[in-house]
């Protein structure tokens, strides 16, 4: 049974390791410590018969947030965990009084564009080298959504 729940600073542990089975190079622990505990960050962990399986995390300014990250382990993607994330992060994100929301996706993350457009995100613009690793170097697609 699937579970959407608060971000907590007890789920930072987890929430790094989901992360860098999803990305490779994950945060740490640390920083998803602090982000939990900031007043300007929020996000939702989706856990799966008890087993965390995918998060998304916001952080926020007046009207305005970013999605920092959106992730879910490859066994559960493709049953709608992102979208029902994103559902519940924007459901949220108006009674934060949020108007409008941004987001950078790796240019070559098909997946990912394809859910974001598919709920209502459009690109603005492009990032030159937005993510870059010891090896290499991907543009981003600078994304927007007004609520």
């Amino acid at each position: 049974m699937l579970v959407i729940h608060e971000m907590t600073v007890d789920c930072a542990p987890s929430l790094s390791r989901l992360h860098a089975a999803c990305f490779g190079e994950g945060w740490d622990e640390e920083y998803f410590r602090r982000l939990s505990l900031s007043p300007h960050a929020y996000g939702f962990v989706a856990d799966f018969d008890h087993t965390s399986c995918g998060f998304i995390l916001c952080q926020g300014v007046m009207d305005e947030a970013e999605i920092l990250t959106l992730c879910v382990l490859p066994e559960y993607r493709h049953k709608s965990l992102g979208r029902q994330l994103l559902e519940k992060t924007m459901e949220y994100s108006k009674s934060l009084r949020v108007k409008v929301f941004f987001l950078e996706v790796a240019e070559d993350n098909f997946p990912a564009i394809s859910l974001y457009t598919s709920c209502g995100f459009t690109k603005v613009s492009k990032r030159t080298n937005y993510y870059q690793t010891a090896c290499s170097s991907k543009d981003a697609y600078l994304m927007r959504r007004d609520l």
